[in-house]
């Protein structure tokens, strides 16, 4: 027997279920579909046969043995080649329906038996330059299917991963930051459940590679889509992150939920090159995350969730803390103008960053905002204390930090830990941050602290000038008391004794006077000479 058809009709659907491919859209062009089957054998025994379907530059086909098994069950082992812009059409018919893949060139080896089982093995193909190899099996039982399979990928982007999840037309862009198209989970539930493990030795982000040595499953469910287990290489440490999307339905907004951790990555590898050029250091942490919403955008501005993170060999740039030394050492701090101040204190600044060898935080996720509050880290010369809130919808950046003195030995007491403050006030975005110093407070604290200084420097020059006079005029008062005793004994000789202590009186006066004249006394002091 030999028998060849060709059909042809621009109704793709109504052409796909005839060929027994059901809803499948195997075809992401337009036009007029082709489909040509051939048979040659005896059906008592076996058949060559061959399908192939195909619509502009796509195509599917396959050529094998075919036999009829018990109860008629048609049976089939043969090759497989597809040639299609979305291979998503092809994994609807195997189970793994509202998935998005790329496209996909390439062939394998396919067994079937009737509708219960299908396997594909020795899967060799590529999607644009990216080879791609394994395996893959579709099992019926009743009205249950299950899929499993595993793929060696050479690169996955993550733009691709992202269409898997959530569909191509989620990732169309918006205003915000992130895409605002609808996620597509399914209008139903699935009839299917599926597990796909899939290994990458490179996984890329904006054509650029970010990430080595990926493992992941791609799972499904009557309702729920999962990115599981998803494990990389990321900068020399390791990510790892879980994320569902449910539910397939009729409702548009979708619930995204999951859990990412990282674990001794640089924070260069996941900051912008702005934000990596101000902070530096290893990061250690997780985050638990759920959010409502018809678009990305809009899940991300119904984020909840929690998380924490460590931070080893932090540096932070051009945050010195060696400023409040060689504050402390200026000389003449009262007489310089606040600009100087505030010159020497940014120039300062920027010899160095503040560095601490451990930091820990915990952070909070509400209604779309990332909230970090009571940040405090103490470093080598330095407290950093502070807060930062995100708005996830559009990265925007508020908050800041307050720099102070950790240890600080100010001989000259012009730097204590209560007043010397250096703020740094945090806006823009997370992918381009602003950092606004602000020295106000320290610059009036040291000008108030040195006019203090100052004031108790004269206090002292005061004190210790009445201290002196005040001796003066001990002394003075000693020296004319001792001339009045003398001069009152002497004032007791009869006859020529009391000649001589006239005399000797008149010289005693004498050499009263010239000590007065040489230490003069207060105005009070006089008087109350005057008056003895």
């Amino acid at each position: 027997m030999r028998v060849t058809a060709t059909l042809e009709s621009t109704d793709t659907a109504g052409l796909t279920r005839q060929i027994g491919s059901g809803e499948a859209d195997l075809f992401a062009g337009q036009g007029s579909m082709l489909v040509v089957i051939g048979l040659e054998g005896t059906p008592s025994n076996s058949l060559n046969g061959s399908i192939s379907a195909s619509l502009a530059g796509e195509s599917v086909g396959f050529a094998g043995n075919l036999v009829f098994g018990p109860n008629a069950e048609l049976q089939g082992t043969g090759q497989l080649n597809v040639d299609l812009a979305d291979a998503g059409g092809l994994a609807q018919i195997a189970g793994g329906r509202d998935l998005s893949l790329p496209m996909a060139k390439g062939s394998a080896d396919l067994h079937f038996e009737g509708e219960r089982l299908a396997r594909l093995t020795n899967v060799q193909g590529t999607s644009g330059e990216t080879g791609f190899t394994g395996e893959l099996s579709l099992s019926r039982t009743n009205n249950a299917a299950a899929v499993a399979g595993n793929f060696a990928i050479d690169e996955i982007s993550i733009e691709g991963l992202s269409t898997a999840v959530f569909g191509p037309a989620a990732l169309v862009p918006g205003d915000s930051v992130w895409p605002e198209g609808p996620i597509a989970s399914g209008d139903s539930p699935r009839q299917t459940r599926g597990s796909v493990s899939i290994t990458a030795p490179l996984v890329s982000a904006g054509g650029v590679a970010r990430m080595t040595n990926a493992s992941f499953e791609l799972s499904w469910d009557e309702s729920r889509l999962r990115l599981a287990r998803f494990e990389a290489g990321l900068g020399g440490g390791k990510a790892t992150l879980d994320l569902s999307v449910c539910c397939a339905g009729a409702l548009l907004d979708k619930t995204v939920s999951g859990r990412l951790t990282l674990a001794g990555v640089p924070v260069n590898a996941i900051a912008s090159p702005t934000m990596a050029a101000m902070v530096g250091g290893t990061i250690e942490g997780g985050v638990r995350f759920e959010g409502t919403g018809a678009s990305p955008a809009s899940v991300f501005g119904a984020m909840t969730g929690e998380g924490n993170f460590t931070l080893t060999n932090l540096a932070v740039d051009q945050l010195d803390p060696r400023v409040f030394s060689a504050v402390s050492g200026l000389d003449d701090a009262l007489n310089m103008d606040p600009d100087a101040l505030a010159s020497v204190i940014g120039v300062t600044l920027q010899q160095g960053p503040f560095t601490a060898g451990r930091a820990t935080g915990a952070f909070t996720m509400a209604g779309g905002v990332a909230r970090l509050a009571n940040f405090i880290v103490e470093g080598q010369g330095g407290r950093l204390a502070g807060n930062i809130n995100v708005q996830l919808v559009s990265t925007g950046l508020e908050g800041g930090f307050v720099l102070t003195p950790l240890g600080l030995d100010d001989a000259n007491g012009l730097i204590s830990a209560d007043t010397a403050r250096i703020g740094t006030q945090l806006t823009g975005t997370v992918l381009a941050p602003v950092s606004t110093l602000d020295s106000d407070t320290l610059i009036a604290a040291i000008r108030a602290r040195a006019n203090e200084l100052e004031v108790e420097r004269l206090e002292v020059l005061r004190a210790e000038d009445a201290e002196r006079q005040r001796a003066a005029a001990e002394e003075r008062n000693r020296l004319i008391e001792e001339q009045r005793q003398r001069a009152a004994a002497g004032s007791c000789s009869p006859g020529r004794g009391r000649s001589r202590a006239i005399s000797g009186g008149r010289g005693a006066a004498s050499r009263t006077a010239a000590i007065a004249a040489a230490n003069p006394a207060p105005t009070g002091a006089a008087s109350a000479a005057g008056s003895a």
